[in-house]
């Protein structure tokens, strides 16, 4: 099976760094808690299918589980120009 979804974690500076491929998005939310718990921040699922951010995962702090939400145009929230 060809890998369908790319896991991504948020830079400090705002912008992607691509970690993985797999090929199923129960194996994508799989790894990505995994990833959340060992090193905090923010991960994200992208379908390579449908071109856009699934999920978002974070961790809390002092949480023995990330927390998963949808994403809100993280695309334009994070690359916006000055006009």
């Amino acid at each position: 099976m060809e890998p369908t979804y790319d896991i991504f974690k948020r830079r400090d500076d705002g912008y992607p760094f691509w970690i993985t491929a797999v090929g199923t998005l129960k194996e994508a939310r799989e790894r990505t808690t995994s990833y959340a718990l060992v090193v905090p921040g923010e991960y994200f699922i992208y379908s390579q299918g449908e071109g856009i951010i699934l999920e978002c995962v974070t961790p809390r702090k002092g949480a023995s589980r990330p927390i998963w939400f949808m994403p809100q145009s993280w695309n334009s929230m994070q690359h916006r120009t000055a006009a």
